[in-house]
């Protein structure tokens, strides 16, 4: 019997959960997509949209972080142009004051992910080179070289040495064979053994 005034009264209540009204005062997440200028916001993507999972093609934007915490503004052409805003880094090693940090330029390829799928929490985890972008290297050989200057680990079995050399000509090698400075002027000191020689003359220090 109560069910069957419930039922006269209150007809959608009876068979199925009630519904909440629409509100337009749900939050949105802040995460921008951007038009013409990459660095202005023009709308924003809902909750409802979806989380986004696994690894996302990205650029990089602006790699100054004002905060100082290797972040990266970083666009995201298969998200219909999501800027992820600040990206926080993934790095292999971090902890006060240590660590590796090592940022790339504006207009680098990284690859962008987001923590639990919220686009509000991106986090960019590692870089990629596009065809033709990376330098020439060879297997036994570990580089880390920027636009001004390269450190090279050379493994080869017959010569080990590590390099360190600047886009002016400045040059150090350190190997088994001895160890070598040049200024990329001209002027070079080197060491073999006992032996000392200046711009190619040896010196007898004895």
């Amino acid at each position: 019997m109560i069910a069957f005034i419930v039922s006269k009264v209150f007809p959608a209540a009876v068979g199925k959960k009630a519904q909440k009204p629409f509100s337009s005062d749900v939050p949105e997440l802040k995460c921008g997509v951007t038009t013409g200028n990459p660095a202005v916001t023009t709308s924003t993507t809902s909750p409802a949209s979806g989380s986004y999972f696994g690894k996302y093609r990205g650029k990089v934007v602006e790699n100054t972080d004002p905060q100082g915490r290797g972040r990266l503004r970083v666009l995201v052409p298969a998200l219909a142009g999501v800027d992820t805003g600040w990206a926080m880094p993934s790095v292999p090693y971090a902890g006060m004051d240590v660590g590796l940090f090592a940022l790339p330029p504006a207009g680098s390829n990284v690859w962008v992910e987001f923590e639990e799928g919220n686009p509000d929490h991106p986090i960019w985890s590692g870089c990629f080179w596009e065809n033709g972008e990376i330098p020439e290297l060879q297997p036994e050989k570990k580089v880390f070289k920027t636009s001004r200057a390269a450190i090279t680990l050379n493994d080869t079995p017959e010569k080990g040495e590590i390099i360190l050399e600047t886009s002016d000509g400045v040059r150090i090698v350190i190997g088994s064979e001895g160890i070598e400075l040049s200024n990329g002027q001209g002027g070079s000191i080197s060491l073999e053994g006992k032996n000392i020689s200046v711009n190619g003359r040896v010196l007898n220090l004895v």
